[in-house]
């Protein structure tokens, strides 16, 4: 650009300024939108990455989350019991997560598809180690208890209820013919075994285990096994609330 050429713009933006198609913002007005984008940016991601670690939660706690292992049953029983409402919800706040985002210098050049999959990527990973923590079973556990005031009902009606098909429980006791377990809601059950229930890791059970059981409930208290599974660690904090009991006297029992 010439030094004419370099005039004759600067005349056209003065002139545009004079007639009114350009209007003077003072400085405090591009501070104060920088601050409000980087709230909102905050806030949806605080947001999007609790709705990804309660999924998360809800699908290791409820056992959804191992009963593809037990085949194709498994796989339907898993897509017709996804909370698709808030995978839906989660989805809207990604949405406006990356218009948000997209505002910025560093995330506007780059593809749309990088951007969305750096933000995924951020957000499973963090909800993973959300959902890791006690966090989620505490406010469940709050809930149960009527201590939840304003997200009790929400706890207890994507985390807190039965699943058809599905039992996650610990071990308390073993006959010939299966096992009692207790569940999420402290409910004895017995798994009946049949020869055609499936083992994806083994079946080598203890007393205090924790398992996934999938299968045909029979009444309230027996399920016919598909599968079982036996998931947690002493690092689950369900396996910690089963330490605790079984040291308060209600121990493992041979029948």
């Amino acid at each position: 650009m010439n030094h004419r050429e370099d005039i004759t713009l600067r005349d056209r933006i003065i002139k545009a300024i004079q007639s009114g198609q350009v209007t003077m913002r003072p400085r405090w007005h591009f501070i104060l939108k920088t601050i409000l984008v980087a709230t909102g940016v905050m806030v949806v991601f605080l947001g999007l990455l609790y709705i990804i670690s309660f999924i998360i939660f809800i699908l290791q706690h409820t056992g959804l989350l191992f009963v593809p292992l037990f085949g194709m049953g498994g796989i339907y029983r898993l897509l017709f019991s996804l909370p698709w409402v808030l995978i839906f919800l989660s989805f809207s706040f990604l949405v406006v997560l990356e218009i948000l985002v997209r505002r910025h210098a560093f995330a506007y050049r780059r593809p749309l598809l990088y951007s969305i999959m750096g933000i995924l990527t951020i957000v499973i990973i963090g909800g993973i180690v959300v959902a890791q923590t006690s966090f989620h079973s505490r406010l469940l556990r709050h809930a149960r208890e009527d201590r939840l005031p304003f997200a009790g009902g929400f706890y207890r009606s994507f985390a807190g209820g039965r699943l058809e098909n599905v039992v996650r429980g610990h071990i308390i006791g073993k006959t010939k013919d299966g096992f009692f377990i207790e569940d999420m809601d402290n409910n004895e059950i017995f798994v009946t075994i049949t020869p055609h229930t499936r083992f994806p890791f083994g079946m080598d059970f203890n007393g205090g285990d924790i398992v996934v059981v999938f299968g045909d409930r029979k009444g309230s208290s027996t399920v016919s096994a598909f599968g079982i599974k036996r998931v947690g660690d002493d690092a689950d904090p369900e396996a910690q609330r089963w330490s605790s009991r079984q040291r308060g006297g209600r121990g493992y029992r041979m029948k």
